[in-house]
Parts: C-alpha cells; structure tokens; sequence
C-alpha cells in the first residue's frame, strides 16, 4: 500500500567506494557472507559516534508475483543500539500478510544465533476505519558489537494492484542500500526521486525491472516542528497511473476528476425528501449565513459511524446497519459516514439556494500534494465549498469536531479538485490565521510568605485547538482525557508542583470553546535575594519558545497551524511582600509571529498579561534565523524580573 506522496527534498551526499561485501543481492533462501571487518568494528568510520548502521538493506517488490521481500542488516555499536534488536514490521491486514520471517545474531565472536521465537501481533493505529498493525519480534543475546539481520516477505492481496515507494532513508546511517521493482505489465508506471543525488540513477532494465544501488545514505535527522517524516526523507514514488499511459498531469487529473464527479453526483442526486428538510431547517428570513449554520448543525446531528469505535463482526451482525446509496437514506436512516454527511450537506446547500460543490483534497499531516505525482490517493478527503456572498467557504460537516467555518487543520491550506463535469479546477482551501487556534490560560493566584502559590487556574481552548484536543481524544475514555490534560497543565508549572483538574470538560460540542478548570499548588518561577524576591514575568513555562535554542536547521519549521497563546495572571501577595518595581511592558511584530507583555501593579496583586502568536506553519530555512532571532525576544522577555520588596525594608 503506497504511504503516501511527499513535498520537500532531502539532501543526501554520496560516496563513491569500490566492491563492498553483500554487493550480490540476497535470496529468499540464503543469508549473505559477512565481512570480518564488519565483525570486529567498534565505530562506523562513516558515522562516528553512531549507535547502529545499516550495513545493508535490501528492497525486492514483484507485482507480478504479489510479494514483496526486505533484507535488513544492522552493525550494533553501544549499548543504547540495543534497542533494534526489538524488530517491528507494520502491515495493513486488508493489504498485504506478513510471511517468510527469518532472523539471526551474529555474535562478536562470530557464533551465530537463529531466532525461533514467535511473531506478536498489536495495533499500532487504528482511527476513522483503518487499522494498521505491527508484527514485532526480539532478536537473541545481542549486546555491543553485534551484527543482526532479519527477512521477510510481505505477501499482497492478488485482487489489487498497489502503488509502490522505496523508502532511500531511514532513522540509521545506511551503507549500502538496494532497491528493485517489478512492476505489472498490465499498466503504465511512472516514478519520481526525492533526494536522491543523481549519481544514483534509478534504472530500468530490458527484463522490466526498476533498479535502485545507493550506498551512504545519512539518517533522517530529528528536529523539534520538522514536516511530516514522509514529506522530507529520500525516497522514490511510483504510481500506477492509466492503461491509456497518459503522462500529462493536467489530462489525468481532469479524467480522475470526471469519475470523482460523477460517483458523488449520483449519490448526492436530486431528492424531494432532501429539498423539504431544507426547507424546514433553513428559514427564509434568514440571513445566507445563518442558513448555512442551520443546515451544518441540522447535518452534524447525524449518526457519523466515522466516529465511533470499530465493532466487532458480531456487533455489526446485531445492528444490520445498511448501506446508504444516496443523501435521502442517508436523511431517512439518520446514519452514515464522514464523507455521506458531507454529502448530504452539499445537497441541502444546494436546496436552499447555494451554490455548493464537492472538492477533492490532500490532507497535510502525512505529506504534501504533488500535482505532478499521477496519483489519486493523494486528494484522500473531502470538504464541500459553498460560495457565500463573495468568497467560497471550505467546509467539514463530517468531522464531528469541526465547527462550522474552521476545517480540521490538516485540511488547511491545501490544495483541493473542485469537481464538476468537465473535471473541475484546482483550488487552495483556507489558510489558518493566529485568531483560529487560542489557548487562553487565566489564574487567580495568592502567594504565601513561604514564596508557595496556590489558586484557580482556567484554561480555554478554541477553534484548533478545542478541535485537535477533541479529536485525539475521540476513542479515549474520561481517564485518558483526564489525563492528558492533567500532563499538558503540567509541563507549564515548575517541577514538583501538584495540579488537579476539578471539572468535566465538554468533549462533545463541536463549537463551543474547550474548559479545562484546575487547582494548582506551585513555586513560582523566581529566587530570593535576602529582602527581595525576584519574581519571573513567565508564571507559566512556554516550551516552544525553547525549541529553537540550536544556531542552524535541517529541515523547514512546520506547525500544524497558526496560533495564540494568551495568559492573564493575578497574583496577590503576602503581606511581608510589596511591588518594588516592574520591568517595561513589550509589543513587538515581526514578519514570523507577535509577542505582547505586561506587569502592573494593583493594590496588593500584582497582574500579569503576555500574548504571543506564530503567524504561518512553513517556515524555510532560509526564515529560521528570523524565527530563532523571534523565539529569543520572546524568551528574554518572559525572563524579565518583578522585584518584590520585603514590607518592612
């Protein structure tokens, strides 16, 4: 199953070396020879330092056969590279099974070690209908200075024909890595390189076969707010893209669109069930927009299977739900998925008067659109656009959490077919603004003369932010969401700090703003000086200003999307303590983002205000000196003191 289509490249430096060992590519029978040197090597001379490197690996997909076979071989070197000893293999179980599993250990003494152990199964994702699992396996008596090597097929399901991709780079430095390809002959295949240097040529032989030899691969670094992994590293695409062979990315989207018409007209149909209902939620007097709000409200108060937990064959036996072939069973039943809600929407938009269509889009928290990329998994959702006076608003219904006028934010800022009967047109859905994702913390504190603070503190999530923390608490119960925003209260008090969540936030609306109450108990961020306390501006920690500490970057700065933070603090002081002075309030706006601060005193409190906001989610390297010089204003300004003076000095 093809992973995904991806945006930026990456930079990757080869070495030209002579024969090496395992140049010959593995059978399914045998295991290669290994090197002596290899054996005995205590650091990797092209990755000093490392913990692991892949010595080889090995890529070998036949489409003609429906397998798919890997051949891993790693180099420990210290005790922390251990950890690759814990194999993990994922699959999609409706794609392809895992077969022919084989490992070993080759100790630094040469004795070899098989593997008999079992495989395990588990879950490793699992949302919205699709399941991903992970076949996991401990190789034996590995330690320092062992070599370990593992096989196995992926068998694919005969009944479809699945993109492929080479995956060029991994988390370890690769030394030598080769890929190949056999492609059906049934249908034309197109491949693209993502940075890989052009001294590796990717090649097709005579036989068909699509060959792939590379050697000195880096890892793929990490970094704090990099894109998605499957956006950057070095891989190559390939696409089953016609059985005419078109190469022309304006012909192939126009006919992908066509189908893509023509498939939801039919379900969206002409319905009198449909024009009725919008007739009664949609008042005529009332404004366009509050019509549209009616009707999103009307449409989300439909049973969305898309957001409940998978059942099991017996429960599903049980409820003998059926399948909706257009919007009226899909009104009448009162049930349906993500995308039959949205449809159902655009039919009522469009009895009510609007003009509303279905656009086709490419979701951006996996990997980025490619128009060139002749791939039609790459639009993987859907929003319905619906022109409001003069603009078009982009809209989800069938996210149960997403309020009417904000998309999920992976649907942001992307780029969508906007489908009609010729094949429609490329559009940019909404970008994100700072105003679309608030969290807003407000305390009411009082000091103590030890310097201990306790008091009340509120925290409001909007828009992004209400919606992000929703979803990702769709399938978890009150403990786990407990939980999670018990941790993230947390990590914005200093350690040793205790912190109680004392009310039931609302999970459910889609609209309505995310309250998170808590009782805290902390010591402020401050040191005494004998007869002064010196007291921080950043009652609570902001961590992603200390993201940005390193001088340079690899990849571009990536955030899910623009945002504000907002924090409005009154503190009330012992009576021992008084304000002696202040420090000035900040405003500053830069190209990358805004930061406002202000202390003032107020009777025996003092009141704390700081707000900042990033104002886009792509920053290129090029921009992150700007964003870095951004971060450090932010950080000196949260360290700016408030002097308190004994009451008697």
């Amino acid at each position: 199953m093809k992973r995904g289509t991806f945006y930026f490249f990456a930079a990757l430096t080869l070495a030209v070396l002579g024969s090496l060992p395992g140049a010959r590519r593995a059978t399914a029978d045998d295991w290669l020879p290994i090197n002596p040197a290899d054996l005995t090597a205590k650091d990797s001379p092209e990755k000093p330092g490392a913990h692991a490197i892949y010595l080889y690996r090995e890529d070998n997909r036949d489409d003609v056969a429906n397998r798919d076979d890997f051949y891993n071989r790693i180099k420990i070197f210290t005790e922390e590279g251990k950890k690759y000893a814990d194999v993990e293999i994922p699959y999609d179980r409706d794609v392809f099974y895992v077969t022919n599993v084989r490992a070993r250990t080759i100790r630094p003494d040469g004795r070899v070690v098989e593997w008999n152990g079992k495989l395990l199964d588990k879950t490793i994702i699992k949302a919205r209908g699709y399941k991903v699992m992970e076949k996991t396996l401990t190789l034996p008596e590995v330690e320092a200075g062992c070599i370990i090597e593992y096989k196995y097929r992926k068998s694919l399901n005969a009944e479809y024909l699945y993109d492929n991709t080479w995956d060029v780079q991994g988390d370890l430095f690769t030394r030598q890595a080769k890929f190949a390809f056999r492609p059906s002959p049934l249908y034309a295949v197109m491949w693209i390189p993502y940075g890989v240097p052009r001294s590796s040529p990717v090649d097709k032989g005579k036989d068909g076969m699509i060959h792939l030899d590379i050697q000195n691969v880096p890892p793929l670094e990490k970094e704090d707010y990099m894109p998605p992994e499957e956006a950057i590293k070095a891989r190559v695409d390939f696409a089953y893209y016609t059985d005419q062979g078109t190469t022309d990315p304006d012909k192939f989207w126009k006919e992908a669109g066509k189908k893509w018409y023509d498939s939801s007209e039919r379900f969206i149909g002409h319905h009198k069930l449909v024009a009725e209902e919008a007739a009664r939620t949609a008042v005529a007097d009332d404004t366009p927009e509050i019509k549209l709000r009616e009707l999103y409200a009307r449409v989300q108060k439909i049973r969305n299977l898309s957001f409940e937990r998978e059942k099991t064959q017996q429960e599903e036996k049980r409820e003998k739900l059926k399948e909706n072939d257009n919007v009226e069973e899909v009104l009448k039943r009162g049930v349906g998925s993500g995308i039959a809600v949205d449809y159902l929407f655009c039919a009522l938009a469009r009895a009510a008067g609007f003009d509303a269509s279905v656009v086709r889009v490419s979701t951006r928290n996996r990997f980025f659109f490619i128009k060139g990329m002749l791939e039609t998994r790459q639009l993987n959702d859907v929003v319905i656009s619906v022109r409001l006076g003069d603009k078009d608003l982009y809209l989800d219904p069938g996210n149960a959490y997403a309020p009417f006028g904000l998309l999920p934010w992976m649907e942001t800022g992307v780029a969508g077919l906007k489908l009609d009967k010729q094949g429609g047109q490329f559009v940019m859905t909404t970008a994100t603004q700072p105003s679309d994702a608030v969290t807003r913390r407000v305390a009411k504190l009082v000091m103590g003369d030890d310097g201990q603070v306790q008091g009340k503190l509120t925290v409001t999530f909007t828009g992004q932010e209400a919606m992000l923390r929703r979803l990702d608490a769709d399938d978890e119960d009150d403990a786990a969401r407990k939980e999670s925003l018990l941790d993230e209260a947390k990590s914005w008090v200093p350690a040793g700090a205790t912190v109680e969540l004392t009310n039931s936030p609302d999970w459910d609306g889609p609209g309505a703003p995310l309250v998170a109450e808590f009782n805290v108990n902390m010591r402020v961020w401050g040191t005494s000086t004998g007869r002064r306390f010196l007291l921080s501006e950043r009652v609570f920690a902001s961590p992603i200003a200390r993201q940005f500490d390193h001088a340079t970057r690899i990849y571009p700065v990536y955030f899910n999307y623009a945002s504000t933070g907002e924090d409005d603090v009154t503190m009330q002081l012992p009576l021992a303590l008084r304000v002696g002075s202040v420090p000035p309030p900040q405003d500053r706006t830069t190209n990358v983002g805004f930061y406002q601060v202000s202390c003032e005193k107020q009777g025996a409190s003092i009141h704390l205000t700081r707000k900042m906001g990033l104002t886009g989610i792509l920053y290129p390297v090029q921009l992150y000196g700007e964003l870095r010089s951004f971060m450090n204003q932010v950080k000196a300004g949260d360290e700016q003191q408030v002097v308190l003076e004994s009451s008697s000095y």
